[in-house]
């Protein structure tokens, strides 16, 4: 009897503790858990807004490109001159450069057959 209460003592006081520490070991587990969870969603509703942002942005820019091209068609009457070209390009504070082709493969800008600007060469030779 003297063996066993001083055991059963330990038992009662032991176990409770041991216990206790079980369930806040796995409180903090799941708490990290969760923390790791949020971070990740708070990450990829960001990354999400950004995107959106960015494919608004790029929408915008590439409608007003698209007016541009157009109004550049039709100050050139589709022929794309070289003195209507670089004006266009003087003009617009987003074309810096223009590439354009004939319907038979030909560059019609920049001009082969004439002198080019020091920008144009660099565009050409890129």
């Amino acid at each position: 009897m003297k063996r066993r209460t001083p055991l059963l003592l330990a038992v009662i006081i032991a176990l409770p503790l041991l216990l206790l520490t079980w369930f806040g070991v796995r409180l903090q587990l799941d708490q990290q858990q969760v923390v790791a969870h949020q971070l990740s969603n708070l990450v990829t509703g960001r990354l999400q807004s950004i995107d959106t942002q960015f494919q608004e942005h790029f929408f915008q820019l590439q409608q007003r490109f698209i007016l541009q091209a157009d109004a550049l068609q039709e100050e050139t009457a589709g022929q794309y001159t070289v003195e209507g070209v670089r004006r266009f390009i003087g003009q617009s504070a987003a074309v810096k450069q223009v590439f354009v082709l004939s319907a038979a493969g030909e560059r019609r800008f920049p001009p082969s057959d004439q002198p080019l600007n020091q920008q144009e060469k660099s565009f050409v030779e890129l």
